[in-house]
């Protein structure tokens, strides 16, 4: 049910619709549906996807801009099957509800309809799987269909993560937005998209999204390396045959396609010396040696014995301690749970690994207790639409000291919902005293899922996520500062042989190179590509 002081609210802040089809319409039963769209038609704002009739519900919303006429749809494909008791959170011919979008013959047909009598059809779907990266292949099959039935703009919503994009024959398909405004404490959640389409003679002739982070719920634009790391999510992650980059803080969209022939492209070559353990083992962070805007394009080794390279992606987003949004609030540590006043841990300004920031934690010797900074939220290992989990993660990181006690990283390995654990672990120690930045590579060791058997509900019964703590000891005299920085949770892909060259064509945020060869220097011919319209 949406409060009249809500929905007056919205329409102050400019919104001039909305869509009424998801799961959460029969949250009050059916006097929440009720009251919710006497409150909207009482205060003059339009919506469409919500009736209490199929008809009505299905009835798109007709919007004239100059002398272009939309019809503007909102459907669902959550109906409440899947409860121990069925809900119907549809309308059907005994209940009012969102409109249904599995009955795609009706669908395809009023979407026809509005196509035929000279409308731009705009459809919204709330479909998919929650707390993805990537949608199903259903949820890719239903959006083709829409477009396929006259569709010009295709928006999904539900799975709450913002996702990649596709084309199906020239028409654009958003797979998620993912939030906007929404009472999330997920991680995965933060970062969201606005889409932004020029539309001309009933064609989308420009395509833009706009990065988004949610703080205490509330949406602020964002900038800088964050917002150019999280559009090169969103390019690698969208369909074969669509090219999404960063630039000017925003992400643009080419519609052409994976043609590159309309764009202005920069390269960035370096050479990288990089050292092999005795392990077999090297990881690189290429945070440092490119621009943000600029995604890895080519890998060649140039010198020495490189047989396998693993690609990463950060699945922390917030670990560097910069403040990337766009509100009044300077210097704000977004994620990281450092003390209100500043005794203990603060942001530092002066002498950070990279960029602005870093966290400092102090204690002095006539203190007894540890000085601690958690980061607010558990990172969830990476899952993709199967519910297939990615264990293999690495923790990246930057220290330094000055008078430093010993410093250690704390660990806890648990659900990804829910409160079960499944056991801490000190994965870093350090004896402290003065030295300069010096790398943390740690690889963790989350347990394996249990057995099937053992299993009732694959997310709060298997560990999938670790919590992590900054952890500071008292000196043995004076007053000490141990300073972080630059911190990446870093999720591996499967390895790639290496035989020569590796080339990645699109926009991607795979800012991490896992390699395996033999003990000793080797180098690698790196070489970044950044993209920018030509106007």
């Amino acid at each position: 049910m949406t409060l009249p002081e809500s929905v007056q609210e919205l329409y102050k802040l400019g919104v001039n619709y909305v869509t009424l089809g998801n799961n959460h319409l029969w949250d009050y039963l059916a006097s929440g549906l009720t009251t919710t769209i006497e409150n909207l038609q009482h205060i003059g704002l339009a919506y469409s996807g919500a009736g209490l009739t199929p008809t009505t519900a299905q009835r798109p919303y007709h919007l004239n801009l100059g002398d272009a006429e939309y019809a503007l749809f909102s459907f669902s494909s959550i109906a409440g099957d899947h409860y121990p008791e069925p809900l119907q959170f549809v309308a059907t011919e005994n209940q009012g509800g969102a409109a249904d979008l599995r009955d795609m013959t009706k669908v395809e047909a009023l979407i026809a309809q509005e196509r035929d009598q000279g409308r731009f059809p705009i459809v919204q779907l709330h479909t998919g799987t929650e707390y993805t990266y990537t949608p199903t292949s259903y949820v890719e099959n239903l959006m083709d269909k829409v477009a396929s039935a006259g569709a010009g703009l295709v928006l999904g919503h539900h799975p709450h993560v913002a996702q990649g994009l596709g084309f199906y024959h020239g028409v654009p398909l958003f797979h998620s937005l993912g939030n906007l405004v929404f009472d999330s404490d997920r991680l995965e959640t933060f970062l969201e998209l606005v889409a932004l389409a020029d539309i001309q003679e009933r064609e989308v002739t420009k395509l833009q999204v706009i990065p988004v982070y949610l703080e205490d719920y509330r949406p602020q634009l964002i900038g800088g390396d964050l917002a150019n790391r999280f559009i090169r999510r969103i390019g690698e992650f969208s369909r074969d045959g669509v090219l999404v980059y960063p630039y000017l803080n925003r992400g643009w969209v080419s519609l052409k396609g994976a043609d590159q022939s309309n764009l202005s492209i920069k390269e960035y070559s370096f050479d990288v010396p990089v050292m092999v353990n005795e392990n077999e083992s090297a990881v690189v962070d290429l945070r440092a040696i490119a621009p943000s805007e600029a995604s890895l394009y080519q890998v060649e080794v140039s010198a020495g014995e490189i047989s396998q390279l693993s690609l990463g992606r950060d699945i922390m987003a917030f670990g560097d301690a910069e403040d990337w949004d766009m509100d009044s609030e300077q210097q704000d540590i977004n994620r990281w749970a450092v003390s209100e006043k500043g005794k203990t841990s603060f942001p530092c300004y002066q002498g950070s690994h990279q960029g602005i920031t870093g966290i400092c934690l102090e204690r002095s010797a006539n203190n007894r207790q540890v000085a601690v900074v958690p980061f607010r939220q558990r990172m969830r290992v990476f899952e993709d639409a199967s519910d297939r989990p990615e264990k293999d993660l690495t923790l990246l990181g930057y220290v330094r000291g000055e008078n430093a006690g010993s410093i250690e990283l704390k660990v806890r390995y648990s659900a990804s919902e829910g409160e079960q654990a499944f056991g801490d672990e000190i994965v870093f120690t350090h004896p402290g005293h003065t030295f300069e930045w010096e790398p943390i590579v740690v690889d963790w060791n989350i347990p394996k899922d249990r057995h099937p058997e053992q299993v009732v509900n694959p997310k709060k019964d298997n560990p999938r996520a670790v919590m992590l703590w900054l952890r500071h000891y008292p000196p043995e005299k004076g007053k000490g500062i141990a300073m972080f920085d630059d911190f990446a949770c870093v999720s591996w892909e499967k390895p790639l042989e290496l035989k020569n060259l590796i080339q990645l064509n699109v926009p991607h945020a795979r800012d991490f190179l896992k390699l395996t060869g033999s003990p000793g220097l080797a180098k690698l011919h790196l070489t970044f590509r950044a993209f920018k319209p030509q106007f």
